[in-house]
C-alpha cells in the first residue's frame, strides 16, 4: 500500500493504478490555486512541475547575495516565509515574531504618518513596547497579503487610517494606478465604478480576531446616504463585520478629520459620535 506524508516540491503524484495525490497544501504547507494550477504564496506563485517560481522574489533587491528565484536563502529547513512581505515596527524594522503583537495598524504613509506615529506612541503604551505593526502598503494585493498575514493570537485591535467613502477605501489615489477596497461585492467602487478588491476575498487572518476590535478610520464608513449603496448595499463597517469574526467593529455615519495641531491619535468630528457593531 502506496501513500504519501509530504511532498517536498508540492508535485503531483501519480502511479499505474492510482490518481493524483489530492492534498490541498503542497510545498511549505501553502495552498494550491485550483484555477491556475499553480501554489500561492501571496507575493508571488510556485509552480510544482518545474519546481520553480513565475516570477522573483519582490524583496531581492535587498539581498543581491542570493538569487532572486530563491526561497528562504535556499534554506527552507531553517527559515520560513509566509507570503514574501514583511510587517515592521515605527524604527522599520521588520516584525518576523507576531506573538507579542496585539495591535495592527494599516495607514495612508503619505497623508497620516504623523498621526499614524503619535497612534502609534499611544497603543504601545496601552499594551507594552513591541506590541504594535505597521503596514503603509498602497496597493490591493499587498494589503491582501499584510491582512492575512497579522499572525498574533492575542489580537485585541485593528486600525485602518486611510481615506474612503461609505462603501470604499482609497489605498492609493495615483491617476496611474488607484487602489481601492470595496464592500459592494462587485469589484468596483460605488462611486466612479473603479476597479477594486471584494473585502469579501482579503481571506481571514493568520491569527485570531475573534477577541479584537476593528477600528475603521476612514470617512462615513457606516453612512447609509453619503453615496449610493449599490452591489451588496453593506456599508464598509457592516460588510467587515458580516465578513470577518471581529467582536467589535467601530465606524463612522459622518466624516471624520484628524487634528493637525495636536496630532491626536485618532480622527475627530464634532457633530457625531462612532457607530458600533458589536457580538
Amino acid at each position: 500500500m502506496q501513500y504519501i506524508h509530504y511532498m517536498p516540491y508540492g508535485e503531483l503524484w501519480k502511479n499505474q493504478q492510482r490518481t493524483p495525490y489530492n492534498e490541498r497544501f503542497k510545498f511549505t504547507g501553502k495552498e494550491r490555486d485550483e484555477e491556475s494550477g499553480y501554489d500561492f504564496f501571496g507575493a508571488r506563485y510556485y509552480t510544482s512541475a518545474a519546481s520553480i517560481w513565475l516570477s522573483p522574489d519582490p524583496l531581492s533587491d535587498k539581498y543581491p547575495q542570493i538569487s532572486s528565484y530563491a526561497y528562504c536563502a535556499w534554506n527552507p529547513l531553517k527559515y520560513v516565509d509566509p507570503d514574501g512581505r514583511e510587517w515592521k515596527d515605527m524604527d522599520g524594522n521588520i516584525i518576523k515574531d507576531h506573538s507579542n503583537i496585539k495591535a495592527y495598524i494599516f495607514y495612508n504613509k503619505k497623508d497620516f504618518s504623523p498621526q499614524t506615529h503619535k497612534m502609534y506612541s499611544v497603543l504601545e503604551k496601552k499594551y507594552g513596547k513591541g506590541t504594535v505593526a505597521l503596514s503603509d502598503v498602497c496597493t490591493k494585493e499587498e494589503f491582501q497579503q499584510d491582512w492575512q498575514n497579522m499572525a498574533s493570537q492575542e489580537i485585541r485591535e485593528v486600525n485602518i487610517n486611510h481615506h474612503g467613502n461609505n462603501q470604499t477605501i482609497i489605498l492609493n489615489s495615483s491617476n496611474k494606478n488607484p487602489q481601492y477596497l470595496t464592500s459592494t461585492g462587485d469589484r468596483l467602487t460605488n462611486v466612479l465604478q473603479n476597479k477594486a478588491m471584494n473585502i469579501q476575498d482579503l481571506g481571514l487572518p493568520i491569527g485570531t480576531i475573534s477577541n479584537a476590535r476593528l477600528n475603521l478610520h476612514t470617512c462615513k464608513s457606516n453612512s447609509k446616504t453619503q453615496h449610493t449603496l449599490i452591489g451588496s448595499k453593506l456599508t464598509l463597517m457592516q460588510a467587515f463585520y458580516n465578513i470577518f469574526p471581529f467582536k467589535e467593529v467601530k465606524g463612522s455615519s459622518a466624516g471624520v478629520s484628524y487634528n493637525r495641531f495636536t496630532l491626536q491619535p485618532e480622527p475627530q468630528f464634532f457633530w457625531q459620535s462612532w457607530d458600533y457593531l458589536r457580538r
